[in-house]
């Protein structure tokens, strides 16, 4: 039998959702996520336009716009607020291109 996911979020998760909506906002777009995932929860939205589509996992985060594809993962990170600014950065310059 597989694992289930517990429907919790992590710290991470939490903060990555609340930044990524405020920065959608500051942009003049909307979005919301929708939890997901069987083996572990995770968060996927949409920003329609541009047509961004944002996931967010326990330990990676990842976008996919028509043009840019970013998939981050810790281990490529000193610590999970690293990967999360460089990823802010890099949505917002999708977001406002």
């Amino acid at each position: 039998m597989m694992p289930q996911a517990t429907n919790v979020l992590t710290a991470f998760q939490k903060e990555a959702e609340q930044k990524i909506k405020d920065l959608v906002v500051r942009c003049g777009l909307r979005m919301s996520f929708v939890r997901a995932g069987e083996k572990e929860t995770y968060l996927t939205g949409l920003v329609e336009p541009p047509n961004v589509r944002i996931w967010i996992y326990e330990d990676e985060i990842e976008f996919q716009s028509p043009d840019k594809h970013r998939l981050l993962e810790r281990p490529d990170f000193h610590n999970l607020d690293q990967m999360l600014v460089y990823f802010m950065r890099e949505l917002e310059h999708v977001l406002t291109s």
